[in-house]
């Protein structure tokens, strides 16, 4: 997977954010457990507005550790962020229990921070 990262790394440095993906998800097939490659491909999906991959790669990090609240912390981030981009308040809600998730893994520095943003969305 190292000459597959390398790729991806340069893609995404050169704006390419497809072909960045593709080379994540090579990544991921030899590696399914690769958590830096979903939370990549999470990343980038969102920026160039693909919403339902970001949702997958970004539960996809959970499903790997369910005991780590970062991961939990960055579902909910997402789910917000797309939630807010699409006027989705069932994606808000689910926003909310990711972050109950991230609390009731030890919590992350940023959880204040995350509920404070879903009290105000909804």
């Amino acid at each position: 997977p190292t000459f597959a990262r390398q790729a991806a790394e340069i893609y995404r440095a050169e704006k390419q954010y497809a072909q960045a993906i593709e080379m994540f998800t090579e990544v991921l097939r030899i590696n399914p457990y690769d958590a830096a490659a979903h939370q990549a491909i999470a990343t980038l999906a969102l920026r160039t507005k693909h919403y339902p991959r970001a949702l997958s790669s970004a539960h996809a990090l959970t499903q790997i550790n369910p005991k780590n609240a970062e991961h939990w912390a960055y579902l909910a981030v997402m789910q917000y962020r797309i939630g807010k981009a699409t006027k989705n308040t069932t994606l808000l809600k689910a926003a909310q229990l990711s972050a109950e998730q991230c609390e009731s893994a030890g919590g992350t520095p940023s959880l204040p921070q995350i509920k404070q943003l879903l009290k105000s969305a909804l």
